[in-house]
């Protein structure tokens, strides 16, 4: 996605709210006085010379439209730092952790410069994500088919320490001691069933029950 645009680029793009002419988008830029912004105005380099502006300048509708639509999710799946103490992430769990960093990474791309808080631009990603409306690989969409701001901010949150294998999800170890016979009567059943078919393994299921 480019950061820079061009006033021929903007009109190109038809973006809410922004015309649709390299004349009219002259305009624009006059009437709301991009050309004297400190920061996100500056000459083009290279021929034909002219101004160039950065996408953060654009009205909040036309930037999430301009950011929407040239960011797709899981293009390049971020790699978890390196913790050689760590035990390696493969299979299943290592998807969805893969999946989980290229969403966060998504996001940190849609909500940069938008003039939305981050409540804000919150919502409007898992809205649109759900919707469709977001370009996402089809990896990614099968991992994670929908998305909550709350599951986003506790990913997010886990990123941020420095734990991101704990985004890998083992569901087969994540259910692990949680069935009938593991809880019932705090673990005495299971214990009591075990010990009978230590003494007497040729006793059968129906017969233990």
């Amino acid at each position: 996605m480019k950061d820079w645009l061009t006033a021929d680029e903007i009109a190109d793009e038809a973006l809410p709210h922004m015309p649709n002419t390299k004349r009219g988008v002259n305009k624009f830029v006059d009437a709301n006085a991009w050309n004297t912004h400190p920061t996100y105005a500056r000459k083009r380099q290279g021929r034909g010379g002219g101004m160039e502006y950065h996408f953060r300048l654009l009205p909040t509708l036309a930037q999430v439209a301009y950011v929407q639509k040239h960011m797709t999710v899981g293009t390049l799946p971020p790699s978890p730092p390196v913790n050689p103490d760590a035990p390696l992430v493969q299979g299943r769990p290592g998807i969805e952790r893969d999946a989980r960093l290229a969403v966060i990474a998504a996001f940190e791309l849609f909500e940069r410069g938008l003039r939305l808080n981050r409540q804000g631009c919150l919502a409007v990603f898992c809205d649109k994500y759900e919707m469709g409306s977001i370009k996402v690989e089809d990896w990614v969409k099968k991992t994670i088919p929908a998305i909550s701001r709350r599951s986003l901010m506790r990913w997010m949150s886990i990123k941020r320490l420095g734990c991101v294998d704990n985004l890998a999800v083992d569901r087969s170890k994540a259910r692990a001691g949680t069935g009938v016979l593991d809880t019932a009567n705090g673990g005495k059943v299971k214990a009591f069933v075990l010990s009978l078919i230590a003494h007497a393994p040729q006793l059968s299921a129906a017969q233990i029950c």
